[in-house]
């Protein structure tokens, strides 16, 4: 045999808001990620939730499975994303072969927004919401 001496794999960074969004293959996917990579069309789904203030999962029923750490997500229902111990990153997120890994910071989801639609909406930094 003989080891690769790349470390660096393929990491696609993604920003994500509140609401749900769908991983996959196919082209109306929120995070498109190649098919060569063992990623079904509509491979899982992130979602914030805001009253828990944690990031979820699910697997949409994939071919190759979502994966957190060495652990296969079982199909159909939601998982919060584990942290790093010592930050508060989440821990990457294997859909097939593909690692997403996320940068959740200054700009993750607005709390106090409620109820957030589908429809879609940009938030400007230094946005205030009067009550």
């Amino acid at each position: 045999g003989g080891s690769s001496s790349s470390s660096c794999a393929d990491l696609a960074v993604v920003e994500l808001w509140a609401g749900e969004t769908t991983v996959g293959s196919a082209a109306g996917c929120g995070i498109k990620l190649s098919a060569k990579e063992g990623v079904s069309k509509h491979h899982c789904m992130l979602r914030y939730h805001p009253g828990r203030q944690r990031w979820q999962v699910k697997d949409l029923g994939s071919a190759n499975g979502t994966f957190q750490g060495a652990d296969r997500l079982p199909s159909g229902e939601w998982f919060t994303l584990g942290r790093h111990a010592d930050s508060d990153q989440l821990l990457p997120l294997r859909v097939g072969r593909a690692s997403l890994e996320f940068e959740v910071g200054e700009r993750s989801p607005p709390r106090e927004l409620g109820a957030v639609d589908s429809s879609p909406a940009t938030l400007q930094s230094g946005f205030e919401i009067n009550p």
